[in-house]
């Protein structure tokens, strides 16, 4: 069923009526005869990832909004409150669940279903209880230690040739291997994007749908996206 309130249903009968159209008589008929709705006629049910049917409400807390979509969510248009929207992905950390094979194989599910997993932030245990972010005790290692890091260095000449080596370093994958290693194993490394691609995925194949693809494990035809999923 339409749905509008006393104000946008005014417009519309003004607009239609101005243009004195014969053909837009059916349609002011139809808009006579809505029952209006008000700012304050607030439906019973709210949004969820799993439930969103019109009518509904948005909730109140913004990361229950996640994987609810944008245009699902009737608070928009219905609720007096503003509804911000959060990305999905708000408040998680998301990793691939997609298993390499000793071969450099992957497989993927049916494009549209979800290939990876996630983690509410707030389920993690606290990394150091009751130490302040502020305390210089908190972290793994001194900030001072970053700028001396491998990891931290620029990029020499051969490097730079190879783009998927400059593309690591401009996402930040190439510094958070670095990092991560520093952090666990106290080890200080340059990584090795190179020897992630060639030790990583060569071909994905995709159950009952596209054809296997293969992948080429070289500085120019390798993903970058795919280099995390090497570290395993």
């Amino acid at each position: 069923m339409l749905r509008l309130c006393n104000m946008e249903i005014k417009r519309l009968i003004n607009c239609l009526s101005e243009t004195k159209k014969s053909e837009n008589i059916w349609f002011l008929k139809m808009i006579r005869n809505l029952v209006p709705v008000s700012s304050d006629d607030k439906p019973d049910c709210v949004c969820t990832s799993e439930h969103y049917d019109e009518g509904c409400t948005c909730p109140q807390d913004p990361i229950n909004l996640i994987d609810i979509p944008l245009s699902a969510c009737p608070c928009i248009q219905q609720d007096s409150r503003d509804c911000e929207y959060i990305a999905p992905g708000y408040g998680r950390l998301f990793y691939d669940n997609i298993p390499l094979y000793y071969d450099g194989l992957i497989e993927k599910k049916f494009p549209g279903e979800n290939n990876q997993s996630s983690l509410k932030i707030l389920d993690f245990k606290p990394y150091k209880p009751y130490v302040s972010t502020s305390d210089p005790s908190f972290y793994s290692f001194p900030q001072s230690e970053f700028n001396d890091l491998k990891s931290s260095q620029p990029l020499n000449q051969s490097e730079r040739e190879c783009s998927r080596v400059q593309q690591s370093r401009n996402s930040g994958i190439y510094e958070l291997i670095g990092y991560t290693a520093k952090a666990i194993d106290d080890a200080d490394i340059a990584p090795s994007i190179t020897y992630l691609i060639k030790s990583g995925i060569s071909r994905i194949t995709y159950d009952d749908y596209y054809e296997d693809e293969y992948i080429d494990q070289t500085c120019f035809g390798y993903q970058t996206s795919l280099i995390p999923l090497s570290l395993r």
